[in-house]
C-alpha cells in the first residue's frame, strides 16, 4: 500500500502523519490489489478538513470529513472508506 499526504495551508506535522499511518491500518485488510491512499489536509478559516481517496484497481473511493479538530475528522474518513472497500462493485 503506498499512502501520500497533502498539506493544503497547514504546517506539516509529524504527529498528524502517524496518526493517518495507524488509521491506514483498518483500510489494508481489504486490500487485493495493490492499493494507493492520499490524504490532503488542509483548513478553511476555523475548519479543518480532511479527505481521503482511495484507488484499487479500477475502484475509488472518495471520503472528506470537517470539523473544528483533525483528530475528530480523520477517524470518521478511514471508517468510511473501509466500508466502502468491503461493499462489492
Amino acid at each position: 500500500m503506498k499512502v501520500g499526504f497533502t498539506f493544503k495551508h497547514v504546517d506539516t506535522s509529524d504527529a498528524l502523519l502517524e496518526y493517518a499511518s495507524e488509521r491506514c491500518e483498518k483500510i489494508e485488510k481489504f486490500e487485493l490489489n495493490p492499493m494507493d491512499v492520499q490524504f490532503i489536509i488542509s483548513t478553511l478559516k476555523h475548519e479543518c478538513i480532511v479527505e481521503v481517496h482511495v484507488e484499487e484497481g479500477r475502484r475509488k473511493f472518495k471520503a472528506s470529513a470537517s470539523s473544528d479538530d483533525f483528530y475528530r475528522s480523520k477517524p470518521t474518513r478511514t471508517s468510511s472508506a473501509a466500508t466502502m472497500a468491503r461493499s462489492p462493485g
